[in-house]
C-alpha cells in the first residue's frame, strides 16, 4: 500500500503542500511586517496624519494645541498665585538697592541725588518686565517656533508614501529559503516593534516639552523679578536660558527627524532594488539601528539644546 502511495506521488504532494503552506505563511509574515513598517514611517510619521500631524501641531505655534485653554489657565494661576510673590520680591529688591546706593557713597559722605533717578529707572524696568513677562516669553518661544517651522519646510520632512516594499520584493521572497524567510520575518517584526516604540518616544518628548514650557511660564514672574539686581539676577538668567533652550529644542527635533528620514529612504531603496536575501537582512539591520539611534537622539534633544544655551 505504501509502495502504491509512493509511486502515485501522494506523499510527495502532501509534503510539498505542507512546505508551500509554511513558505506562504513566512512570506505573509514578512509582507505584513514590511507593510507595518512602511505605513508607520510614511503615512504615520512623515505625512499629514499620525506623528507627522503631531509634530506639525506642536511646532506650528508656541504651545501647540495647548495654546488656547491651557495657556489661559496657566496665565490665571500665575497671576493669582505667583505675581503677588514677584511683586513682594521686586519691593524687597528695590528697597535693598536703594539702601545700598545710599550707603555706598563713602558711607553717605559723597551723597548724590542722581542715585534716586537711577533707582527709579531700575524699579520701573523691573515692574515693566514682570508686567509683560508673558509677552516676552511668548516672543522668545515664537522665535524658536519660527526656526523649527522654517527648518521643517526647508528640509522637507517627508518620505515617499508610494513606497511599497511588499509588492516590489513579493516574487523575490518566493525564491528565498525557509531559513532566510524566518530571519527576515524575525528582523522585520523586531523593526516594527522598535519603530512603534520610536513613535511613543517622539510623543513623550513632544508632550513633555510643552508641559515643561508651561511650567516655566507659570513661574515666570518670580525669576523675571530678579533680573534688575546684580546679586539675584543669576536666577532670572538661568530661567531665561532654560526657556530659550526649550523653544529651540523643537529645532533639534526637526533636524533629527529629517536626517533619519533620509536614512530610512535609503534603506527602503536598497530593499526594493535587490533580490538577495542577504541584502534585505542587512538593510533591516540598518533600519533597526537607525530607529534605535533616532530614539536615543530624540531623548537627547533637550540636553543638546540646554548645552547650547548654557542652561542648567
Amino acid at each position: 500500500m505504501l509502495l502504491i502511495i509512493h509511486k502515485l506521488g501522494i506523499a510527495d504532494d502532501y509534503i510539498q503542500g505542507i512546505e508551500d503552506k509554511i513558505k506562504d505563511f513566512l512570506i505573509s509574515c514578512v509582507e505584513t511586517n514590511f507593510t507595518n513598517i512602511t505605513d508607520l514611517l510614511t503615512s504615520g510619521m512623515y505625512s499629514g496624519t499620525g506623528i507627522g500631524q503631531l509634530v506639525r501641531t506642536y511646532l506650528g505655534s508656541p504651545f501647540g494645541s495647548a495654546s488656547n485653554g491651557t495657556w489661559e489657565t496657566i496665565k490665571t494661576i500665575s497671576d493669582d498665585s505667583i505675581k503677588p510673590i514677584a511683586i513682594t520680591i521686586v519691593t524687597i529688591i528695590s528697597v535693598y538697592d536703594l539702601v545700598q546706593m545710599i550707603i555706598t557713597g563713602n558711607n553717605m559722605r559723597d551723597f548724590d541725588t542722581a542715585i534716586f533717578i537711577k533707582w527709579a529707572v531700575k524699579t520701573n524696568i523691573a515692574i515693566i518686565l514682570c508686567s509683560n513677562v508673558y509677552s516676552i516669553v511668548g516672543w522668545l518661544f515664537q522665535i524658536g517656533t519660527s526656526v523649527a517651522t522654517s527648518a521643517r519646510t526647508t528640509l522637507g520632512i517627508t518620505l515617499d508614501e508610494t513606497t511599497d516594499i511588499t509588492s516590489t520584493i513579493h516574487e523575490a521572497l518566493k525564491l528565498y529559503s525557509y531559513g532566510e524567510l524566518f530571519v527576515i520575518s524575525l528582523l522585520a517584526g523586531l523593526v516594527s516593534i522598535v519603530v512603534f516604540f520610536m513613535f511613543g518616544t517622539i510623543i513623550v518628548v513632544l508632550c513633555s516639552r510643552i508641559i515643561e514650557a508651561l511650567m516655566y511660564m507659570a513661574i515666570s514672574p518670580i525669576p523675571m523679578a530678579t533680573m534688575m539686581n546684580s546679586e539675584w539676577r543669576q536666577i532670572g538668567n538661568s530661567w531665561l536660558r532654560g526657556i530659550i533652550a526649550i523653544a529651540f529644542q523643537g529645532f533639534f527635533i526637526v533636524i533629527a527627524i529629517a536626517f533619519f528620514g533620509s536614512l530610512f529612504t535609503d534603506v527602503f531603496s536598497s530593499i526594493t532594488e535587490t533580490s538577495k536575501a542577504s541584502t534585505v537582512i542587512f538593510s533591516l539591520l540598518k533600519l533597526l539601528g537607525f530607529a534605535c539611534a533616532l530614539i536615543f537622539t530624540i531623548l537627547r534633544t533637550e540636553r543638546i539644546s540646554k548645552t547650547m544655551f548654557s542652561a542648567a
